[in-house]
């Protein structure tokens, strides 16, 4: 139900946004069967990187759909968005039906924008302070996003994705997970280049 509702919502803003989340969710549930997470980690992974981007709903279209390179202001707006996903995620329940569960859908929702290095928002979580499902879910989210065109730039190849994920692992991405990511997604390329 949760899921459906938000999804159409997302869906009615804006179709590559929806596009995104869906693929953010495969990559996301791909790398967290090869972690090793469990039955419900892994739904909870699904749910929540299926949402992770529905704080856009509340993005001026105007800002959410431009073309062109974000000002540094329009940027402070989209940075919002990890916060009212959170919100609308948790609202989405009452009181007594708060578990868990939501608060780790919230929480990976809230925090997907969060830095291995601390350099990230909404809180500047750092290390493992920063939930694992969202660790993953940002690893899956910043590799779709390169690889698909956006309204202001086309995708870069998959190579080229691969390196940046490699140079920021350890710095935006946990190194394991980025090290199980590109075994995943590009079996044998840069496979020993972590054991050094």
């Amino acid at each position: 139900m949760l899921n459906s509702k938000l999804l159409a919502k997302i869906e009615e803003k804006d179709s590559i946004t929806s596009s995104h989340c869906s693929k953010t969710s495969q990559y996301a549930l791909k790398l967290g069967n090869t972690v090793g997470l469990n039955e419900e980690e892994l739904f909870l992974l699904e749910v929540s990187a299926k949402l992770h981007d529905v704080g856009k709903i509340n993005v001026p279209d105007e800002i959410l759909l431009k073309p062109t390179t974000l000002t540094i202001e329009e940027y402070e707006v989209i940075k919002n968005h990890s916060i009212w996903g959170a919100e609308i995620v948790n609202n989405f329940f009452s009181e007594n039906e708060i578990s868990e569960d939501v608060v780790a859908l919230v929480r990976a929702i809230r925090h997907h924008h969060e830095r291995f290095d601390g350099g990230g928002y909404p809180d500047g979580l750092k290390g493992d302070s920063i939930p694992y499902l969202s660790q993953i879910i940002s690893v899956a989210d910043a590799y779709d996003a390169m690889t698909s065109d956006r309204t202001y730039r086309k995708a870069m190849e998959m190579e080229k994705a691969v390196e940046i994920l490699k140079t920021e692992s350890g710095k935006q991405f946990h190194p394991s997970l980025v090290e199980a990511f590109i075994n995943l997604i590009s079996p044998g390329i840069l496979r020993n280049s972590f054991a050094k």
